[in-house]
């Protein structure tokens, strides 16, 4: 595990809502993998799926040519 500390915009006195990120990463196996859902799912948030090393390009293209087709 590694961790890393996040200064946000807390220095001028402010309350501002504090947004943090966790990307957990584990070998792919059914029993952890359920485990590792469950727990994420208990929180508030979102949670997105990497897609495999293979797919990374196909997926890149896909949402590059979304954007410019919103544009």
């Amino acid at each position: 595990m590694f961790t890393n500390d996040f200064v946000g915009d807390q220095a001028d006195g402010l309350n501002r809502n504090v947004k943090s990120v966790y990307l957990v990463m584990f070998w792919d196996g059914d029993l952890i993998r359920d485990k590792i859902l469950r727990i994420c799912d208990s929180f508030t948030g979102s949670r997105y799926e990497v897609p495999e090393m293979h797919e990374i390009d196909n997926v890149i293209t896909k949402i590059t040519e979304s954007i410019n087709d919103a544009r």
